[in-house]
């Protein structure tokens, strides 16, 4: 977990919201950030700086994504985890180049795609304003 955590750019962040994540990936990421306070839902109260999602279909992301932009930081992390199975061809299908329609018209880009192992993979959304455009 501590190499993924490094991936996903995890820097002393103090409390973070891991929505829908199963119990061995809760337990996982407190045995490596023990100090660390995980919420499984969203405290409407807070805004947080990493959100992590776990999604199975488009509608998955319509359902949370509007939340968690909602309760983000300025320049918050995002991260969408999302089954790698690219056998399903139906609407519910999400890939690295679809299913994230509803992050563009609330100012986000996709900024990094990671393969977490052979059934997860994840990508990180970014507000656009914080996105350095090359020259």
């Amino acid at each position: 977990m501590d190499s993924l955590l490094t991936r996903l750019n995890f820097k002393d962040h103090q409390r973070v919201c891991l929505i829908n994540a199963d119990e061995l990936f809760i337990d996982s990421f407190h045995k490596s950030a023990p100090d660390v306070i995980i919420d499984r839902v969203i405290d409407p109260r807070y805004l947080y700086s990493f959100f992590i999602v776990f999604v199975k279909s488009v509608s998955d992301v319509n359902k949370f994504v509007p939340a968690v932009i909602h309760n983000l930081t300025i320049d918050g992390i995002i991260w969408v985890f999302y089954p790698a199975n690219q056998d399903r061809k139906d609407e519910t299908e999400l890939s690295g180049k679809s299913g994230w329609d509803i992050f563009k018209p609330l100012g986000f880009d996709s900024v990094k795609h990671i393969c977490i192992d052979s059934q997860l993979k994840g990508i990180r959304f970014r507000n656009r304003d914080f996105i350095k455009r090359r020259k």
